[in-house]
């Protein structure tokens, strides 16, 4: 009668070893620790456009530059052509439109 209980026991402690580390979580996480040291940490360099560049680069996706290149509008008007692109899909930050309107407005001016 022993050796069946001593089994039955020594199974429901196995079965707890195995399930109780699932069941709990860490009081506090512990923080990430960083893989290298900050002084080789790569930097993140932000890529800056010019007005030329972002026209090549984010307008010929969807048409060609000829279309561009002979239209002649102010700077509000290239404002708001561009605002028109952007509703449609472009993607540019405030920063890069900006950019590309004072090209766009200086290249081909009204």
């Amino acid at each position: 009668m022993k050796r069946p209980r001593f089994i039955l026991i020594t199974l429901c402690v196995f079965v707890l070893m195995l399930l109780l580390p699932a069941c709990t979580s860490p009081a506090t996480p512990s923080p990430a620790q960083p893989t290298e040291p900050a002084a080789l940490a790569p930097t993140v360099v932000p890529v800056t456009l010019d007005g030329k560049q972002l026209l090549e680069q984010r307008c010929i996706e969807c048409h060609d530059l000829q279309r561009t290149e002979s239209a002649k509008k102010s700077a509000e008007g290239w404002g708001k052509t561009v605002q028109r692109m952007m509703d449609k899909g472009a993607i540019l930050t405030a920063d890069e439109k900006s950019t590309l309107v004072e090209y766009l407005a200086k290249a081909y001016p009204q």
